[in-house]
């Protein structure tokens, strides 16, 4: 099926590409736009800034589109927040708080308004007191 998937992708003018191992980086720092599609087992692709589609594998014949505006509509979100959830909320980088997992920090970081990631992190780790336990450098960089 993916090799179906590729050869029908590639006749029909995508452009593909293959990592070995974690490609999450590269592919979030890609100019991604609304019509771009990320294959991945790893919904959290859809925390990245460009990322704005995922198609997720359910089995080897069928595949769930992961819109993000649908997500961020249905939580009422704006996009940098949902980032920021991201970041906060555990991933491959950086652990979460205890006791602040992602629905908890959904309603923490929907009370933010802020026009960077990085000014929401800031006024959320005042909010929970965020000693210096984890500053989530690595998953802000």
């Amino acid at each position: 099926m993916k090799t179906a998937l590729i050869d029908r992708a590639l006749a029909d003018g995508w452009t593909m590409m293959e990592c070995v191992g974690e490609a999450d980086v590269h592919i979030g720092s890609l100019a991604l736009t609304e019509k771009d599609a990320v294959i991945s087992g790893d919904s959290d692709m859809l925390f990245y800034g460009s990322v704005q589609n995922v198609l997720r594998p359910l089995s080897k014949t069928m595949y769930h589109h992961y819109k993000k505006s649908d997500i961020l509509a249905c939580l009422n979100l704006a996009s940098i927040q949902w980032t920021s959830i991201g970041i906060t909320s555990g991933n491959d980088y950086d652990p979460n708080i205890k006791g602040y997992g992602i629905a908890r920090n959904c309603k923490v970081i929907r009370s933010i308004s802020s026009t960077t990631v990085s000014d929401i992190i800031k006024k959320y780790k005042a909010i929970v007191e965020l000693k210096k336990t984890s500053t989530f450098a690595t998953s802000i960089r």
